[in-house]
């Protein structure tokens, strides 16, 4: 079965950078009403999620892990692996088919995806501002780089592995 660590790829990494983004540009409005409660509320948001605070950093962690596990139930669903895996006549082994596959096919795929996406949140949100504060060196830039320039290489992988298969190059690929 088509499992991935991570079928998110940079998508959920992106969606929670949008995330902080659209509350700190929410923030940033409040900051600048005319109603001095209001004012006061965006001044709050803007200190707790500073971007060089650790707060900011533990959102944009939380965010990255929520949105990986949500994307990963997106592709899931959209796959129907339980469905699919029935009509060709597949089965797991010790698990009756129907509901109880599905049940399996998530449970299993929560259990590969959960260190995928704490790794990716760990590698975006802990370990840029861990080396920020001993080096002074912003290496956010470089993860995101390294992160996409891997993604990128992983995908073209395929894409010539489906080729080959397709044109019956199996030699070339192994």
């Amino acid at each position: 079965m088509p499992l991935r660590v991570n079928p998110g790829g940079l998508t959920p990494v992106l969606m929670a950078n949008g995330l902080l983004a659209l509350v700190l540009m929410a923030g940033a409005a409040l900051q600048s009403a005319s109603a001095g409660w209001l004012s006061n509320l965006g001044s709050g948001i803007l200190a707790v999620l500073d971007p060089l605070g650790w707060l900011y950093w533990i959102a944009l962690f939380v965010s990255i892990v929520l949105f990986s596990t949500l994307f990963n139930a997106v592709f899931l669903e959209r796959q129907n692996l339980a469905d699919a895996l029935r009509k060709q006549g597949g089965f797991i082994p010790g698990v009756t088919s129907g509901a109880a596959t599905s049940r399996y096919i998530w449970r299993v795929a929560g259990r590969v995806t959960l260190p995928g996406a704490l790794g990716m949140a760990l590698l975006v949100a802990i370990l840029p501002p861990a080396v920020r504060e001993i080096t002074h060196q912003d290496i956010y830039p470089a993860v995101i780089a390294l992160i996409l320039t891997v993604d990128v290489v992983v995908d073209l992988l395929r894409q010539v592995e489906a080729r080959g298969m397709m044109y019956g190059y199996e030699s070339l690929i192994k």
